[in-house]
């Protein structure tokens, strides 16, 4: 079988919302749902290139340009060319269709519209669990000053480039179900 036949059986499906939006969650329960799957997660790649401060990034424009994404690049050929390659390839990644040179791989793209508040609690828990009140208080006050204008670039850019638009207040469940259906219905994804 020659890389471009693997590539086509191969459907990568991307799921991008804000941090603490349900990407990791998603993308964990569609590797239980759907058969003969992998999963590729944006945060565990070590970027060259990428912005210091994702504020500051969002400011000045956001220029996707000024990510290096071919440690991403790299992971996907390397699953897609694998001889057993996976169905399903669901990446945990942030910008959807955005970013050209990785939208070429994408078969269909999620984001999950999760109310900013209930994703700043939601990071909030995760991340800040065993830490002092101060340090709560602190990043509380960094999402009100500063990090707040890159939820809400997320939500104005990445949001109306998907193939589709989930619930994120929904439980993971409803989710993965909406996913099926919606996937199925896309006539270049079956």
């Amino acid at each position: 079988m020659n890389k471009e036949d693997t590539q086509r059986m191969t459907k990568l499906i991307s799921i991008a919302a804000v941090s603490g939006g349900g990407k990791t969650t998603l993308t964990k329960q569609l590797l239980e749902s759907l058969p003969c799957s992998a999963a590729i997660y944006f945060d565990e790649i070590e970027f060259e290139k990428a912005p210091e401060n994702l504020t500051k990034w969002v400011d000045e424009g956001g220029d996707l340009r000024e990510w290096g994404m071919q440690p991403l690049i790299d992971q996907i050929e390397k699953v897609l060319n694998q001889e057993d390659a996976p169905s399903y390839l669901i990446l945990d990644y942030p910008f959807s269709y955005l970013h050209n040179e990785v939208a070429k791989y994408i078969h269909y793209s999620i984001y999950i519209d999760t109310p900013l508040d209930i994703a700043m609690a939601r990071r909030v828990l995760r991340d800040q669990q065993c830490r002092e009140t101060v340090s709560i208080m602190n990043e509380l006050q960094y999402y009100l000053t500063d990090s707040r204008r890159a939820y809400l670039h997320m939500e104005n850019t990445v949001k109306p480039s998907a193939d589709c638009v989930l619930d994120g207040t929904k439980d993971p469940e409803s989710l993965v179900a909406d996913v099926l259906s919606h996937t199925k219905t896309k006539a270049s994804f079956k």
